[in-house]
């Protein structure tokens, strides 16, 4: 009897139920995607360090197994790899592995490099934004080539070609999953949206300095933001002191439906970050019909509503200008569907 055909996925976090939302939503929608584009093909998720506990459970019909190695140090790290790699070769007995695609190009890359030689299957990687960075070491320890490489945006491929010296051979987005989103909103009563982890490298003292700026022109101007992290206080601390406390609604973490949902009623996303892999929240942001400024451009063709900025002088200035504009056109613009990614890598994998 023919085995079953299957997808091996190593990546850093999983949700830890069906009920889970907050982990890697894109990471969920991808593999929901496949499931539909897919249904002969059996995914199987090694999650390596969240959630936090070890265990084997089913997804949404898919396979995942769980080593809860957040914390792990040297010498049980050791042999948690060694336990994934063993885990592999007990699936391939009952499966025919296609090939392991590896999320960022760090510890899973690394592990997935050596199931995949030792099983011989295929293995691609993919690279989904500081893993492209310089400061990436695991790179020289993985040794890839670029055709087992696939970036997730234009930036991410020659970013890691210029720090690296091996071009990525493939670009894959992210896509979005018009299911996921309600009907577009008539109502647009959010002027400027901002949404993502309160992280330095987020730079939403920035997003507060801008929305200070456009006040003064727009005295009711509204915002919302939507997330929570280490900057948290600093940022409400900032908002009090010049006086946006009536202007800047903070939420904490959101849902990623509940942040879908404040997308369909904002005009503009603001997206301060200093870098940038891809931008889902971008991308989600126009498929929900608002427009987006940014500093980061992922993405080098043309995105229609997708406004990037060189300052925050050029920042404030588009902001106003796009709030002042007697008609906004808030279509939906779609800049990849979920669907025609899981296309492309299945097709990666040699599977129909």
């Amino acid at each position: 009897m023919r085995k079953q055909d299957a997808l091996v996925i190593f990546t850093p976090a999983f949700p830890k139920d069906e009920q889970d939302e907050y982990w890697l939503p894109w990471l969920q929608a991808f593999v929901k995607a496949v499931n539909r584009n897919s249904p002969g093909l059996k995914i199987i998720v090694f999650a390596f360090q969240a959630p936090a506990s070890r265990k084997e459970y089913d997804w949404y019909g898919n396979k995942i197994f769980a080593f809860d190695g957040f914390y792990k140090k040297r010498f049980a790290r050791l042999m948690m790899w060694f336990q994934i790699l063993q885990q592999v070769g007990r699936i391939q007995k009952t499966y025919n592995i296609k090939g392991i695609f590896s999320m960022w190009c760090h510890e899973c890359a690394f592990v997935a490099k050596k199931a995949a030689t030792k099983y011989q299957v295929k293995h691609y990687c993919w690279l989904l934004g500081g893993d492209a960075k310089k400061s990436n070491t695991y790179v020289k320890k993985i040794k890839p080539t670029g055709n087992g490489l696939v970036a997730a945006s234009d930036f991410l491929k020659d970013e890691f070609y210029s720090n690296h010296g091996i071009m990525p051979a493939h670009v894959i987005y992210h896509g979005t999953d018009a299911g996921l989103f309600a009907a577009n909103s008539m109502q647009r009563d959010i002027d400027i949206l901002g949404a993502g982890n309160l992280h330095a490298s987020k730079q939403y003292d920035i997003f507060v300095e801008v929305i200070a700026q456009v006040k003064k022109q727009r005295p009711d101007v509204k915002v919302v933001l939507c997330g929570d992290g280490e900057e948290r206080a600093k940022i409400e601390q900032m908002i009090a002191n010049l006086g946006l406390t009536a202007n800047i609604e903070m939420t904490g973490q959101a849902k990623h439906a509940s942040v879908l949902q404040y997308m369909t009623r904002s005009k503009i996303l603001l997206h301060t970050s200093a870098y940038e892999g891809f931008g889902t929240v971008c991308t989600e942001a126009l498929h929900a019909g608002a427009y987006v400024i940014s500093f980061c451009k992922p993405i080098y063709k043309p995105v229609e509503h997708w406004y990037n900025v060189a300052d925050k002088e050029e920042m404030v200035n588009m902001l106003i200008s796009l709030l002042s504009a007697d008609k906004r056109d808030h279509k939906r613009v779609v800049v990849q569907n979920i669907d025609n990614t899981a296309q492309e890598v299945i097709k990666l994998f040699g599977h129909i």
